[in-house]
């Protein structure tokens, strides 16, 4: 597995989110190392930046001090090796290799007319180890068709106690070629017990598609 990582970057005001490891094995130099998408996390008390690689396991980066992003809780995309020193720490410690940021935004409000706010053009959920709900952020690999020619918006609202909608605006740009994308939202208000009970629905390009929450779990 190469680690360039190659996908469509579309112009969006929200996308993406996933976790657990994927060890690969990069073709050109025959170096080891872990895949995983993680929530970016600051200690409040020491400053020190962590990873929350899922709903309970914590790595170090030993070789970034600053917290990037300007200190942002937000989901990212990373290559990593374990560091020899591992069993120094209360968690592991890691070689960041490479660090790319997911768009990570918040849910938006639902309204009375939520296809006028938010558009219900279709999109296509991936079934893949990217899209995924843990650390309370629901990531999401989608693919949509786009031209690039305008920005598309993608929107995650709450419709129902039970209901989470995923809303995409493009603008009239339903044409092109197909692109994939990473967005991630936070679902800081709703509890893992409701979470368990919750549907996530969308608008596919087959029509209604929707999945329990519950069957994201890593």
């Amino acid at each position: 597995m190469k680690k360039q990582i190659k996908w469509f970057t579309l112009a969006l005001t929200a996308v993406l989110t996933a976790s657990s490891f994927v060890a690969c094995n990069d073709d050109d130099d025959d170096v080891k190392y872990s895949r995983a998408v993680v929530t970016l996390k600051t200690d409040a008390s020491t400053g020190r930046p962590y990873m929350q690689v899922d709903d309970s396991t914590v790595v170090f980066p030993s070789n970034i001090t600053a917290a990037p992003y300007g200190g942002k809780e937000v989901r990212a995309l990373v290559d990593f090796t374990f560091d020899d020193n591992a069993a120094a720490h209360a968690g592991r410690s890691v070689t960041v290799l490479r660090l790319d940021s997911i768009r990570t935004k918040d849910m938006a409000p639902s309204l009375s007319d939520n296809t006028k706010a938010y558009g219900d053009d279709p999109l296509e959920i991936m079934n893949s180890w990217l899209t995924v709900w843990e650390d309370n952020y629901l990531t999401l690999q989608f693919q949509t068709n786009f031209s690039g020619a305008r920005t598309h918006y993608i929107n995650l609202i709450q419709t129902a106690k039970d209901t989470l909608e995923l809303r995409q605006n493009a603008n009239g740009d339903r044409d092109g070629q197909w692109g994939n994308g990473l967005i991630a939202f936070r679902l800081k208000n709703i509890s893992a017990a409701d979470g368990k009970q919750m549907v996530l629905r969308w608008r596919s390009y087959n029509g209604i598609r929707t999945i329990k929450l519950a069957d994201l779990k890593r």
